[in-house]
């Protein structure tokens, strides 16, 4: 059931919401809350920490998550996808275990800025491209930009 809570600020509605919640899951019945994406890691902590064990059915969900949700369970776009925090980690994780051979960017590899930049071009590199051939991919060029990512 989709319910809006309205008010003014400092009316209760967020203590409202969070103590039916809590019952809600408490009792086994499961929720999701809404959130903006920017909200959603606060949100999480909020809820794990008002809730304790009944905290794992409720879902914090930001929009891009409530739409990932719909299509998993309803087909369609639904592929997992990792979130941005979770990619600069894996990024991360990767430069540590290859920095033993790292020679070009050994002093860049420590900086944040650089994860950044590595996670956007691999990022560019599953974008579909229109009109783009297997050849326009296999030329020298784009062998040469693989091999040195490779490198990294």
């Amino acid at each position: 059931m989709l319910q809006f809570i309205l008010g003014r600020a400092g009316t209760g509605k967020t203590e409202w919401l969070f103590a039916r919640m809590k019952a809600l899951a408490e009792s086994g019945g499961k929720a999701i809350y809404l959130v903006p994406e920017q909200y959603s890691f606060e949100a999480e902590r909020q809820v794990s920490r008002r809730f304790g064990a009944a905290a794992l059915n409720v879902r914090v969900w930001s929009f891009t998550r409530l739409c990932d949700g719909v299509f998993r369970e309803y087909g369609g776009l639904g592929e997992v996808r990792l979130t941005k925090t979770a990619r600069y980690l894996l990024m991360s994780v990767a430069v540590d275990e290859a920095r033993d051979i790292l020679s070009l960017y050994r002093r860049a590899a420590a900086r944040t800025a650089f994860l950044e930049t590595l996670t956007a071009a691999c990022g560019e590199f599953n974008r579909p491209r229109k009109n783009k051939t297997k050849s326009q991919f296999n030329s020298p060029d784009k062998r040469f930009i693989f091999r040195t990512l490779a490198k990294i």
